[in-house]
Order: C-alpha cells, then structure tokens, then sequence
C-alpha cells in the first residue's frame, strides 16, 4: 500500500536517485496505491552533479508505479512482493502526454517489471524493461 509522502526509487535513466510521492490519483473511496497507478512525485535526490543537472531537486513529476514492497495477490493466486517501492518518471509537457497516453521520460527501465503494467495500458513501461515478472 502506497500513500503520500513514500519514497521512492527512481528505475530509469532520467539521472534521479530517489522521489518522494506527493499524491495518489486512484478512482474510489480508497486513499492507497498499488501496483501500476499514477501518482505525482516531488525529486528529492538526483545523481549527477549540482552544477550539470537536468532535472534539479524540488521538480514535480508524475510516475508509474512498478514496484511495490508489499504483498500483491495475482489472479492465479500467487503473492508477489519486490525488494524496493520503485517507479518510472514521465515527461510533463505536451509531447510526452498525448491523447492521454504518457510516455517514459527515459529510454531504459531497470530491474524487474510487472505484466500486470500491460494490462493497465502502460505497455511502453513494459516494453522498455528487460526483466517481465
């Protein structure tokens, strides 16, 4: 279950090290994110240097949600759960959001990707990844 103020790893190779989520966008009552929902996130740390920076501390981004740290229940009835809270990071202006079809701000995901991503209409995500679990 993820919720406001989590923080999270950044998988791809935008050059941010961790975000922190600001808000949840989930339809219904519930408050919470899982796997595959978007949530807007705040940069906290970034790799490179200050000076040559692209993306500066304090950016607000949206994300999907690739990885999550608690247990997730498959419709096969298998329980799957990763090691970190991880997402990939979106462009902002409009030629990364189209016809609200949003694509990766980077070029490469690392680590582990869910399939369920597919399914929720994020096959961009899946298709970048090298590992589909």
């Amino acid at each position: 279950m993820l919720h406001s103020f989590t923080w999270f790893k950044v998988a791809d190779n935008s050059g941010v090290k961790l975000a922190k989520c600001i808000r949840v966008y989930k339809k219904g009552q519930t408050e919470f994110g899982s796997l595959g929902d978007l949530v807007s996130v705040v940069v906290k740390e970034s790799i490179t240097p200050h000076k040559r920076q692209k993306i500066k501390p304090g950016t607000i981004f949206k994300a999907i949600v690739i990885r999550q740290k608690s247990r997730l229940k498959r419709p096969t009835g298998q329980w799957r759960s990763y090691r970190d809270n991880a997402i990939v990071l979106f462009g902002t202006g409009p030629s990364y959001v189209k016809a609200n079809v949003y694509n990766p701000l980077s070029k490469r995901v690392y680590g582990p990707t869910c399939f369920e991503l597919r399914a929720k209409g994020f096959s961009k995500v899946v298709s970048l990844s090298r590992r589909i679990t």
